[in-house]
Formats: C-alpha cells, sequence, structure tokens
C-alpha cells in the first residue's frame, strides 16, 4: 500500500552531518523541549544548550531560517538528538505497506505493484511498514525515512536501492535494516542509519558501496548474510569515510533474539561471520566509537585500513571485552589504522595474523594479543608504533602479547611462526607509590603455559621505557618452550630518566628455553646512571641452556647480564658489557643461591668488560670444576675485585686481541649433550637440592627427544635405563607425547599450510589494488556489475583458501587429539603418591615437596595458616614464605607448586642458603591431583574471573568470583587428565596453573 500526500519543503546542508527541514506542518521547537533533551550531557553542554533555547525564544518570531540556523548548528553540535526525535513528528509524505498486527505479523509489500519501473524519491518522508520487496530499482535522495518497527528494505532479484543523503531511523522499536540479497547491489551514501538491528546485511555475490555514512545505535551495522556455499563475502566496492557510533542506548530489539547477544548497546560497527572480506579505507578514514567493538570477526578473514578504533564499551559478559578488533580463529590483516582507549587494540584467539605500519595508543590492557594458537597459525606483527600511558588506571600493560603458537616448522628452518619485528614501542611510566605490582608494563611478551614448536623472531624493534619508581618494565620478555628455536636479534632497548628502586626491570629477559638452539645477537639494552639499583639487568636468562649470546651491547644496569638456572651450553661472545652497579655477569641457581650445582660451563670469548664494580658476581666457583666461568682472550681494562656479600671471585685473566670467530653454533633440529647433562645424571655434588628432581625430569624429556644423545656417555645411559620406567620417567613420556603430538602432526601439513599461506598473501595484496583502483567510482550511483564481478572473482577464491585452511587446522586438531589423549591417560596412570613421596623433605620436623613444592591437604594448608596468623606483623605475619623463580603466570612447569621454607621464630627463613624472592604470593591450588573439587587459594581478597582448559586449548568451564580470597571451582565432571585453569583479576593481573584430575 502506498499513500502519497502533499509533497513537504527539505532544506539539506552541504555538510552530510547536519541536515536542515521544515513543513508547515512543523511546530517550533521551545526552550522546554530542547532542554529536555539534552538533560543526558554534561553539565558546560548543558549550560550552552540552555543559552541556544533562550536564543530560540528570542527569535521564535522571526524568519524560519533562523530557526532553522539554529537547529542546525544544534544537528553539528555532538548529534545530542536521534532521527526520531529530529523527524519523527513530520507527517509522512509517502506511506508504504500495512503497520503491524498485534500478533506481529508484518505485511509485505513488493515496489513493482506501484511502481512498475521502479520509482526515485527526492526530498520527502518516507514511512515504510513491514517488508519493503525492492523488486524495481529504487532510489531515496535527500529523505528521511522513518521504518516501523521490525521493517525491513530486502532487495529481490538483480536490483538495487541508491540511497544519497537520506536517513533512515525508527521510533519506539528496533528495524530490522537493509538486506541485499544475492543478485542486488546498493549504493548508500552520505546519510545516516539509526535503531537497526543489523543496519546493511549482504549476501555472498552481492556488491555495496557505502560512504560518508554515520551509523548510530545500530546493533550491528554491517555484516555478511548467507554464503551460497560454505564461506560467504563481503564485497565492499568503495568503503570510506564512514562513522560507527553509540551515542545513546539502543532501543528494545523487535527479534526476539540477537546474534551476538543483545545488551543496549551497539555490538560492534562490523561483524563477518564465516566470511571474507576487505575493509577499505576510500577517501577517508572509518571511525569506530562507543561500541562494545569497533570489528569482530568469527572464523573468518578480513584485511581492513585506515580505520580508527577507539572509547569502546566494556562488554558485560566478555572478560575484557572493549576491543578494537575482535578476531576468533580465521586470519586477520590490518594495515595504516589506529587504536586508542581500549581494553585491547586488537584481540586474537586463534587466528592467523599481518598486522602492519598500525598507532596503539594503549591505555588498559594490551596493543596486540594474540593468544589459544594451537593450530599452527602465523603471526606476524610488523613495523607499528605503540605507545603505553598510565592515562586510564594502573595494571598489567603490554604493547604486544603473543602466545607461543603449534607451527612446525620441519622442512623450511627459516619460516618463522611468529615475526614480530621492526616495531618502536614507547613505555611512558608513571610511578604509583607504595604498591608497584599495580602498574607492570611490558613492550613485547611471548608467552604461553603449554608446550609449542616455533622458530619465533623478534627483530629490529625499538623499546623505549621512560623509567619510574615503583614499576616493573620489562621491555622484551620471552617465556620460550620445549620445543623453540627462538631469534632476539638487532634490537635496541632504552631507559631514560627516573630512580629505580623496585626489582625486576629487565631489558631483555627469556625463560625456560629447553629448546634446541636460541639466539641473542646484535641487540643493546641501555640503562641510565639512575638506574642501576633494584635488580635490573641489561639481559636476563632463566633455564636457557642451548642459547648462543653475541655481539649484544648493555649499560647502566645493577647487573649486565644475569644468568638465573641452568643456562649450560652457552655460546657467549663479542659482547660489551659497560658500566655496571655490581656485577657485569651474575649467575644463580634455581633457589637464588649464586651457582650453587646448577650452572654448568659457560664459555664467554671476546668479550668487552669495561667499568664494572666486579666482572662476576658468584659464590663458589672453587672447588666444583662443572660450575666455572672461563674468561679466556677477554678485554678487562680494569682490576677485578670480590663483592663482598657474595663471595669470592674467580677468573682468568685475557688479554686484548682482535676478536674470535664465534663457536660453532648446533645445527637446526639437533640436540647437544652438555656437562650439566652429564651432572644431572651422575648425581653430582648438588643434586640433593631442591631442583634436581624438576632437573632430571627436563633431561629425560631432551633424551626422549633425541635418543641418540643416550649412549654418548655412560652415567646418561645409566640414567635412562634406571628412570625410564619411574614416576620421573613417565611424567617426562607424557610431556614428550604431548610434544609429539604437535610435531608429528604439523611437519605432516607443513607445505599445505605454507602453500596456503602464500595464497593468501598473494590475494590480499590484488585484492588491495582493486580497492585503490575503485576509488575513482562516482558516489552518486550503484557500483557496476562489472565491478562487482571483477571483486568478487577474487572473494571467491580467498573463500576456498580460507575453507582449505579451516578445514586442515580441524584436520590437525582432531589428529592431535588421539595423541593429546594418550598422554593424558599416560599422566593420570603415574602414581601421585609416589610422586610425592619421592620429593618430600623434612625442614626441622615439617615435611615440605622438594622438587615441586608444598602438596598437601586443605585441612594441612589450613593448619599453615593457622601458624602463619601467631606470628606477630613486623615478621611479615606469616609462618611460612614463597620462593618464586618467577612469578608463577610466566611458569611452565607440568604441576607449578610452590617452593617454600619455614620461618625461624616468625623472621629469616630456615631453608639453607636460599634468599625470598620480591615476588609477592600468588594463587595456590589444592589439592593437587584434585577429584570433585579445587580450591583457588589468592593472596588478597579479590575479583575477577576463571576459565578452566583442556590441552587442546579448549574451555571445558567457567566462572568469576567477588571480593573473595578463597573460592572453590566443582571438578567432579572433568574426566581424569591434565587442565590448565586460568585465573585473571580485575587489577589486570593475570595466572596459569596446571592441576591433574585423579578419580
Amino acid at each position: 500500500m502506498f499513500v502519497v500526500p502533499g509533497k513537504a519543503c527539505l532544506r539539506r546542508s552541504p555538510d552530510r552531518h547536519i541536515h536542515t527541514f521544515f513543513t508547515q506542518s512543523d511546530s517550533i521547537m521551545n526552550s522546554n523541549n530542547l532542554l529536555s533533551r539534552a538533560t543526558m550531557l554534561p553539565p558546560t553542554t548543558k549550560f550552552f544548550v540552555g543559552y541556544f533555547s533562550k536564543i530560540i525564544q528570542i527569535l521564535v518570531c522571526k524568519r524560519k531560517i533562523v530557526i532553522a540556523m539554529i537547529l542546525s548548528l544544534w544537528a553539528l553540535w555532538g548529534q545530542a538528538q536521534t532521527l526520531c526525535e529530529q523527524h519523527g513528528s513530520a507527517p509522512a509524505d509517502v506511506t508504504i505497506g500495512t503497520p503491524i498486527n498485534a500478533q506481529n505479523q508484518q505485511s509485505v509489500t513488493f515496489l513493482s505493484a506501484n511502481f512498475p519501473n521502479g520509482a526515485t524519491f527526492q526530498n520527502q518522508k518516507i514511512r515504510i511498514n513491514g517488508i519493503l520487496k525492492i523488486d524495481r530499482n529504487l532510489s531515496l535522495l535527500n529523505c528521511r525515512v522513518e521504518m516501523e518497527r521490525g521493517a525491513q528494505i530486502v532487495t529481490d532479484g538483480n536490483n538495487w536501492i541508491l540511497g544519497s543523503g537520506s536517513d533512515f531511523y525508527s521510533c519506539g522499536q528496533m528495524w530490522q535494516g537493509i538486506y541485499i540479497k544475492t543478485g542486488g547491489s546498493a549504493g548508500i551514501y552520505s546519510g545516516r542509519i539509526e535503531d537497526a538491528e543489523a543496519a546493511v546485511t549482504m549476501d555472498d555475490g552481492t556488491g555495496v558501496g557505502i560512504v560518508g555514512m554515520t551509523f548510530n545505535r545500530n546493533h550491528i551495522g554491517i555484516r555478511n548474510g548467507s554464503a551460497t556455499v560454505g564461506v560467504s563475502s563481503v564485497n565492499l566496492i568503495l568503503f570510506g569515510d564512514n562513522t560507527f557510533d553509540c551515542t545513546a542506548a539502543l532501543l528494545p530489539p523487535f527479534s526476539s533474539s540477537l546474534s551476538p547477544a543483545y545488551t543496549g548497546t551497539s555490538y560492534s560497527g562490523i561483524h563477518l561471520n564465516t566470511a571474507v572480506g576487505t575493509v577499505p579505507g576510500h577517501f577517508d578514514i572509518n571511525y569506530f566509537r562507543n561500541m562494545h567493538f569497533g570489528i569482530t570477526l568469527e572464523n573468518a578473514d578480513a584485511h581492513i585500513e585506515r580505520c580508527d578504533f577507539r572509547s569502546m564499551v566494556q562488554h558485560p559478559t566478555i572478560q575484557n571485552g572493549s576491543h578494537g578488533i575482535r578476531s576468533i580463529g580465521g586470519a586477520l590483516s590490518v594495515n595504516r589504522s589506529n587504536f586508542d582507549l581500549l581494553n585491547h587494540g586488537i584481540w586474537a584467539e586463534g587466528s592467523e595474523l599481518n598486522i602492519t605500519n598500525n598507532t596503539f595508543t594503549v591505555t588498559r590492557r594490551t596493543g596486540i594479543t594474540s593468544t589459544l594458537n594451537l593450530n599452527t597459525d602465523f603471526i606476524s606483527i610488523l613495523n607499528n608504533q605503540f605507545t603505553i600511558t598510565n592515562a586510564v588506571g594502573a595494571g598489567l600493560k603490554t604493547a604486544i602479547r603473543v602466545d607461543r603458537n603449534s607451527r612446525s616448522s620441519a622442512g623450511n628452518p627459516n619460516l618463522a611462526s611468529f615475526d614480530i619485528s621492526g616495531n618502536a614501542i614507547a613505555i611512558n611510566g608513571l610511578g604509583v607509590g607504595a604498591n608497584p605490582q599495580l602498574l607492570q608494563q611490558r613492550g613485547i611478551w611471548v608467552f604461553s603455559p603449554v608446550p609449542s614448536l616455533d622458530i619465533g623472531l623478534i627483530s629490529g624493534n625499538t623499546v623505549t621505557a621512560t623509567a619510574a619508581v615503583d614499576q616493573r618494565q620489562n621491555c622484551i620478555e620471552v617465556d620460550a618452550g620445549l620445543g623453540d628455536r627462538f631469534r632476539v636479534l638487532g634490537n635496541n632497548v632504552t631507559y631514560a630518566g627516573g630512580i629505580i628502586e623496585y626489582r625486576f626491570r629487565f631489558g631483555i629477559s627469556m625463560h625456560f628455553g629447553q629448546g634446541i638452539n636460541h639466539r641473542l645477537q646484535n641487540n643493546t639494552s641501555f640503562g641510565t646512571p639512575n638506574n642501576r639499583l633494584g635488580g635490573t639487568c641489561g639481559i636476563h636468562l632463566t633455564d636457557m641452556p642451548n642459547v648462543t649470546v653475541c655481539n649484544n651491547t648493555v649499560d647502566n644496569f645493577e647487573h649486565g647480564f644475569h644468568f638465573y638456572g641452568p643456562c649450560n651450553g652457552l655460546g657467549y661472545w663479542g659482547n660489551t658489557m659497560n658500566a655496571h652497579f655490581r656485577a657485569s655477569v651474575r649467575v644463580q641457581d634455581n633457589l637464588q643461591n649464586l651457582n650453587i650445582g646448577f650452572i654448568g660451563t659457560h664459555t664467554l670469548t671476546t668479550n668487552r668488560w669495561n667499568n664494572a664494580e666486579a666482572a662476576t658476581d658468584n659464590s663458589s666457583w672453587q672447588g666444583m670444576p662443572l660450575n666455572r666461568l672461563d674468561l679466556p682472550q677477554n678485554i678487562l681494562p680494569f682490576s677485578p675485585t670480590a663483592w663482598t656479600p657474595f663471595g669470592f671471585l674467580t677468573f682468568v685473566m685475557g688479554q686484548e686481541t682482535a676478536c674470535m670467530q664465534p663457536p660453532t653454533i648446533v645445527g637446526e633440529g639437533e640436540g647437544e649433550l652438555t656437562d650439566y647433562d652429564k651432572w644431572a645424571a651422575g648425581g653430582a655434588s648438588g643434586a640433593g637440592t631442591a631442583s634436581a628432581w624438576e632437573e632430571k625430569r627436563k633431561l629425560m624429556f631432551k633424551l626422549l627427544r633425541f635418543p641418540s644423545l643416550v649412549s654418548l656417555d655412560a652415567s646418561v645411559n645409566n640414567f635412562y635405563n634406571a628412570e625410564y620406567n619411574t614416576t620421573l620417567g613417565k611424567l617426562a613420556q607424557a610431556e614428550h607425547l604431548f610434544f609429539s603430538s604437535v610435531q608429528q602432526v604439523t611437519e605432516a601439513q607443513n607445505n599445505s599450510i605454507s602453500t596456503y599461506g602464500d595464497e593468501r598473501a598473494l590475494l590480499l595484496e590484488q585484492l588491495h589494488n582493486m580497492d585503490e583502483a575503485n576509488s575513482s567510482i562516482s558516489q552518486t550511483e550503484v557500483p557496476s556489475s562489472s565491478l562487482i564481478s571483477a571483486k568478487q572473482a577474487l572473494l571467491n577464491t580467498w573463500k576456498t583458501n580460507l575453507s582449505n585452511r579451516s578445514l586442515l587446522k580441524q584436520q590437525i586438531a582432531a589428529q592431535r587429539q588421539v595423541q593429546i589423549q594418550q598422554a593424558q591417560q599416560l599422566l593420570i596412570s603415574i602414581s601421585t603418591t609416589s610422586v610425592q613421596e619421592a620429593n618430600w623433605k623434612t625442614i626441622f620436623g615439617v615435611r615440605f615437596n622438594n622438587a615441586l613444592g608444598i602438596s598437601a591437604s586443605e585441612t594441612v594448608l589450613n593448619q599453615l595458616r593457622g601458624i602463619a596468623a601467631q606470628c606477630p606483623e613486623e615478621a611479615g605475619g606469616s609462618a611460612i614464605a614463597a620462593i618464586y623463580m618467577l612469578p608463577e603466570e610466566e611458569a611452565a612447569l607440568l604441576i607449578p607448586q610452590e617452593q617454600i621454607g619455614l620461618l625461624d621464630n616468625c623472621g629469616e627463613p630456615r631453608a639453607s642458603g636460599s634468599e625470598i624472592s620480591d615476588h609477592p604470593s600468588v594463587i595456590r591450588l589444592s589439592p593437587n591431583p584434585a577429584q570433585d573439587k579445587l580450591l583457588v587459594d589468592l593472596p588478597n581478597e579479590s575479583s575477577g574471573a576463571w576459565e578452566v582448559f583442556d590441552l587442546t586449548g579448549q574451555i571445558i568451564s567457567d566462572g568469576s568470583f567477588t571480593q573473595a580470597q578463597t573460592f572453590t571451582i566443582q571438578t567432579e565432571q572433568l574426566q581424569n587428565g591434565a587442565y590448565l585453569l586460568s585465573v585473571r583479576l580485575l587489577n589486570g593481573d593475570s595466572h596459569a596453573h596446571k592441576f591433574i584430575i585423579s578419580k
């Protein structure tokens, strides 16, 4: 049904954001109405609203053109009004369709019924009821289109809709939006769309031009519709200068349920689900504001350019849900875009990434987070700029965080599974007084709680940290894994200004590198004369065997190089160490004792040592031939001295010689049997210390991975045969099974993975070039069928590429699952009692677990807490003190628990020869192994959320807690096996623990 009364008069400003209109039936807006619409505005804004309303009262008897000018200023100034408020009171010039009835039954109207040759409406108000089928071409030029609740515009056949300078909106309840069905097309320019459940939906094979539009207060701005087969596509022929915003609460939805779920705030500007598409930036940047997410991708593949994301709103159910781009699965490429005032600029779960030439301001959590990378995902983060600020609160803030992934590199040893290179990162620190843990900042953080296969490359990055009191800043931090080959090459780290009083400020740090061959080369790490105190360090290594450190320069830290734990097999040459406060090189074991039984032989060759108080800092080189520091042919232009708090110094003097050739590096894919391995196998001096059992388990894993090493040494051979069927051997076998499940499956598919990646890169280049060529298309007409077909051809190839990659990942995951289940069964077959009994240690009548920490029931832990309560506050209020290798979020033990020692008279720890770390207590799990429940003990009363993952990375259960120090997770539904618990606190800290279910 069409109703066409008298034509209205409309005047439109040249600026697309300013609409001025009047009709003879319009009533003049009075000051009270104007003020009532401003109640949601800030006080200063309300003052000016009142001021302008007085002007309207004064000029109410003047010409209408003056009133129109005032209204134009109002529209320009913040767009405080909704489109319904601006246009809703005016009568319709044209009415299409029959109003919805009481049973929510909608009319369906075909445009051809009244306009067999199509229709053009200009400068009119149109009201559309029900569903309008565009079975003939329709043009809406400078129109106000009021949509009935639930109404929808749908193209039918090979017809198009052109909307230029027009506004689409609803009053009272949302409308469904514009749906471009297969075969249709659209040109939507210089207008506004509000109040839609999905403003524009595009089926596969359609083509749309969208330029200069404002999408405001829609649940979704643009989304893909149905696919012809499998993967869909979004073909944006022309796209740019658009704004996606949510300036006020959404209208109630018409549909009974929306996906993603309705929250009252816009979910995202663009949403792709199992689709491919480009988001180009023709003419000007696209802006995304005040929604939960700017762009969301679910198992999709997208290339995004020239977008600006900022000021997103926390999602009520998604943890830290305020992202510029959120990608789950699939792949994502982003270029020349800006991110600011977000919890996470880009959040990607199991997505391949290619992020280049973007700008990130990190105000809340991270610039880029790439997590759950378990299915051969390739991560490339190149040539971006990051600025970390404390403008919005404290907490853990990181420019780039990447979970290590499981991409095998067999067949192409130079192909990195992640490449983080050429980025410029500025960490602008502000002190936080008495609580330094509230503010932790990292430039680059590579981390994951599971074993993985990587060739990881971190190269050519520049990280500058503005040093501040009481603040932990690690510029580059790598937590390596069992199967890694990491390269940290040519990075420049600088701390500028400030006085450091808090520990653990490292230039470059690498942890737990049980891999084949790691390399730190040609890096610089500079502090300042002010930051030589508090445990600062230029390069910090923890448990990093098989690593080469060469041609690096460090200057102005407390320690130039700090080796912590077994860093045996170290090739260390050509480095320059300038002024340091205490020692150029410091070596500790895993209990922070200086070199007691855990170091092995280091070869330090052709290094320069300048102006340090002591060349080396250690306590017991003498009498332990396997624990020595060789300094042949180094340049030492000073007389070495002993720093008495840390014992005596012994070394070999060198002489000035030309730099030698670097030592031979272990080849890719090969293992090496070190002196430290022989020591661990033979149970030499120090074998009974707290971490010896854990080191033996790591050695067993290495021998399982490289069986040829077993026969190279008699003590190693005896160790392998004796321990293979023990608890220690079975734990190592379980780890090796998990590792093999990654290695064997992905190596078989490596060529296919690489081929699909190369094909995708070529497609993106072709699509970019096509998008750039399309910039000259007129914004006054619908894109031509030839342009749509040309781009669609590339999109179809891209769809096939995504389908093949997705299928390959599913196959890999399924094949891995078989071996992972075998590993789980082996884990649960291990007698946990024998694990515990083999590692108990009695300290002054109290039995503690020697290798893995305390293993006690909930009752025993409560008794220990009762003992702690008897200690005075000046003694720390605790009878037990934790000794940490690292924060547990950075640990990667099979069953991570704490090593502890009993305090003597509520004072110093009784554990012989140990130092208490500066790390605060973190969460504890008990009992572990568990049966029907798991008690989680937090260091203090906190709020946050938790998730339980299986070894494939799938979420098994989740929940939250509010202002609690302990909470319980019910585990009766879990099968026997190993699981990972992730706990995220509201202050930004996150912790990961592994636990076992054994029933």
